[in-house]
C-alpha cells in the first residue's frame, strides 16, 4: 500500500480503469444525426478532466464524420454540477435554435431537464434530450431519457481487483508498467430523442 500511495503522491502513472468516453459520446451524437437533427447543442464537462474533454471530442468527431460543421455557439462548458446544467441549458434555450441537446453527466442533465420542464418545452417535440450516465430517474420521467449507460459495477470491481493485486505485489509494484483498462458504454435508446 505504501508503494501505491508513494507513486500517486509523486504523480507517477498508476493503473487506470475508465469508460471509452469518446466512442460513447460519438454514438449518441451519431444517433441524433441519423434521426435527422442538425442543430445539436451540448453542455460539456470541464476541459481539465479527461471525461469532459473526451466526451466533447466524441461530439465533435460525430459532427465531422457526418459532414456537419461545428457551431461553437452550440457548445457550453459546465463543471459537472446541477447548477451549471441549469445555467447553460437556459442560455442555450434563450440564445440558440437548438433542436437537440447532449448533456455530459448526470448532475448537469438533472439541472438541464428541470429547466426544460420549467420552460414548458416538450421532449422530444421541442428539444431532443440525450445524456451521459443512466441514473434511475431516466426511466421514471416522461418520456424516458435516451442515455449512455456506463458499466458501473465492472468499473468498480475492475478497479478493486487491480488495487488488490498491486497491494499484494508490494514493492514489486514500483517496477511494473501501469495497467490501463478501457470499458465500453452502451447507448440506451428511449423516448427523449
Amino acid at each position: 500500500p505504501i508503494a501505491f500511495i508513494d507513486r500517486v503522491a509523486e504523480g507517477v502513472n498508476c493503473d487506470t480503469v475508465m469508460v471509452n468516453n469518446r466512442e460513447a459520446s460519438y454514438n449518441a451524437i451519431d444517433y441524433l444525426i441519423k434521426k435527422g437533427y442538425r442543430k445539436i447543442a451540448t453542455v460539456a464537462g470541464p476541459m481539465d478532466r479527461t471525461t469532459g474533454m473526451e466526451r466533447l471530442e466524441g461530439y465533435i468527431k460525430a459532427h465531422k464524420d457526418n459532414g456537419i460543421d461545428i457551431d461553437e455557439g452550440m457548445i457550453r462548458y459546465g463543471d459537472f454540477s446541477l447548477e451549471s446544467g441549469k445555467k447553460h441549458t437556459l442560455d442555450l434555450i434563450e440564445n440558440t435554435a437548438m433542436e437537440a441537446v447532449f448533456i455530459a453527466n448526470t448532475d448537469m442533465a438533472t439541472g438541464a431537464f428541470q429547466i426544460i420542464k420549467e420552460k414548458k418545452l416538450k421532449v422530444p417535440k421541442d428539444i431532443a434530450f440525450v445524456m451521459f450516465d443512466d441514473p434511475v430517474w431516466t426511466t421514471i420521467v416522461t418520456p424516458n431519457i435516451t442515455a449512455i449507460s456506463q458499466p458501473v459495477y465492472t468499473l468498480g470491481s475492475t478497479t478493486a481487483d487491480l488495487l488488490l493485486k498491486r497491494i499484494m505485489e508490494g514493492r514489486k509494484y514500483i517496477d511494473k508498467e501501469p495497467v490501463k483498462v478501457i470499458l465500453e458504454a452502451r447507448l440506451i435508446i428511449r423516448g427523449s430523442a
